[in-house]
């Protein structure tokens, strides 16, 4: 999430929970209605991985 260090470095950690979880839970919820899989969530990002891309890409390899 683009600028999110700067926006939440003078709030306590419950309060930059507060901002940044719901935006964490849409791009969550995009990845899911892509058929995607969230692998992990890194604070204000999440590592997803598109399964239908990964095994056309392992069936050409």
């Amino acid at each position: 999430m683009a600028g999110s260090t700067a926006l939440i470095q003078d709030l306590d950690p419950e309060e930059a929970r507060s901002l940044i979880d719901p935006v964490v839970a849409l791009m969550m919820e995009a990845v899911h209605h892509y058929e995607g899989y969230v692998a992990k969530s890194l604070g204000d990002g999440i590592l997803a991985v598109d399964w239908r891309q990964a095994r056309e890409l392992l069936d050409e390899w």
